[in-house]
Parts: C-alpha cells; sequence; structure tokens
C-alpha cells in the first residue's frame, strides 16, 4: 500500500511538472548584441550628449529592425549617476517626446534588413532625457527586448556599459 501511494504521489508530481513545462512560453535566443561605441558631444562643449550604440546580428537570418529604435520607446537607456540609479528629467513627458521623434522618423518599420554578422548604428540623445551635466560619474547601459510583440517569449538584450567622468568646471578633462 506504502509503495503505491508514494507511485501515485510520484505521478502526480510528474504530470503537474510536465503540464507546467508544456504551458510555460518558450523564451527566444536574442538574434542580436548591443554594444555601446562612444559618446558623443554636441555644439554646446564636452558635456555629455549623446552615445552611439550598435546592433549587430548574431543570427543566421536577416533580421529586420522596426527603424527609429532609439525613438519608438523600443530601446530603455539606463543611468547610474556616482552609483545611484539617474531619474529621467521629466518622466511624464516621455510619451509626448517619443510621439514627436517619430514624427521625425523617416525609416519605416521593417525597413532595416541587418544580414548576418552585420549591424546598424544608432545615435541616442542621452542629454534629452537625463540631465547629464553635473561632475561626477555617469554609467550608462542599453538594453532592447528581442521579441517586443511576443513579452512572454522576450528576452532583454543589454549592452555593455560606457562609463563617462564629467569634470568640474575649469578641471582638465580625464585622460
Amino acid at each position: 500500500m506504502r509503495k503505491m501511494t508514494t507511485s501515485f504521489a510520484v505521478m502526480i508530481f510528474a504530470t503537474q511538472v510536465f503540464a507546467t513545462y508544456a504551458q510555460s512560453p518558450e523564451k527566444t535566443v536574442p538574434q542580436f548584441t548591443l554594444t555601446i561605441l562612444s559618446e558623443l558631444h554636441g555644439e554646446f562643449g564636452p558635456a555629455l550628449n549623446m552615445i552611439e550604440v550598435r546592433e549587430t546580428n548574431i543570427s543566421n537570418e536577416v533580421i529586420y529592425d522596426p527603424g527609429c529604435v532609439q525613438t519608438r520607446g523600443r530601446m530603455t537607456v539606463t543611468i547610474f549617476y556616482n552609483g545611484l540609479p539617474l531619474e529621467e528629467k521629466d518622466m511624464e513627458a516621455r510619451p509626448r517626446r517619443e510621439k514627436e521623434r517619430r514624427e521625425y522618423c523617416t525609416s519605416g518599420r521593417g525597413v532595416n534588413g541587418i544580414k548576418p554578422g552585420e549591424y546598424l548604428d544608432y545615435v541616442v540623445s542621452v542629454a534629452d532625457i537625463y540631465d547629464v551635466s553635473k561632475p561626477g560619474t555617469y554609467d550608462i547601459t542599453v538594453s532592447m527586448e528581442s521579441e517586443p510583440d511576443h513579452p512572454e517569449k522576450s528576452v532583454t538584450v543589454k549592452s555593455n556599459t560606457l562609463t563617462v567622468v564629467v569634470p568640474e568646471p575649469g578641471a582638465s578633462a580625464p585622460q
């Protein structure tokens, strides 16, 4: 009797594990990597202004970038200032700001085919979203979802972290 009860319990447990596994959406393997290449400075001097980000196709097939990912809200920029998370300047303004930028986007959805091993570079304005003018250390990371249209299958792809030191006014720039 004890052996039959144990076998029955094991069978019920195995059935539940199988049912749970069968219902779990399978996460996709990302088809791309993200790399922050460099910081870019605007026309107003040495202050941090923008970053250059590269999306590289690491799959064996052409992937289609939706175009203007940096302005359509697909690409997320995260910044730590002196080790603490930096808040956006005006989070309520984000939808309006993204809508305005989309109007200037000349790329249609799916027009940017990236062949295996090739890449697409983006310029992302950091200063529009965050106050990065204060002296200190900024650690910047970019992320993007692998399957934005299927969040249950998506994996978050993160870039390298770029560290930028903004010097005190009048100080010599770090080497």
